[in-house]
């Protein structure tokens, strides 16, 4: 049995540059690679990217804020139902002009994230 452990995190897709997914698990390569291919099984539609990285994060409580604070910030095109969530119909306009400018270091986030708890 190996004892390899897979990293575990918040994981980003971008395409073209800009971050169109956030999401967290257990393992970033297997998700990684449902994305690129799709995973009707456990509903992963596949997405376009062309590059993507990671925050390690052991902790899943931890994995899930973080998930969420950069999914309110950022507003991944990918991230339908929580991009819903946190757009407001009168800031409809304000959000997609911030959402294009964006470009989110993942350190920061995660060292603003330990700051706020």
């Amino acid at each position: 049995m190996s004892k390899y452990k897979p990293p575990c995190g918040v994981y980003f897709l971008y395409d073209k540059g800009e971050v169109v997914y956030v999401g967290q698990t257990n393992d970033i390569y297997r998700r990684i690679s449902e994305h690129a291919r799709g995973n009707q099984k456990h509903g992963i539609q596949q997405k376009e990217f062309d590059d993507w990285s990671y925050v390690k994060c052991d902790d899943e409580d931890t994995r899930e804020k973080l998930e969420a604070l950069l999914i309110k910030h950022i507003l991944p095109k990918y991230n339908i139902d929580q991009k819903t969530y946190y757009k407001s119909p009168e800031r409809y306009a304000e959000t997609e002009s911030r959402e294009k400018s964006l470009r989110w270091n993942p350190n920061v986030a995660a060292n603003a994230l330990e700051e706020r708890t």
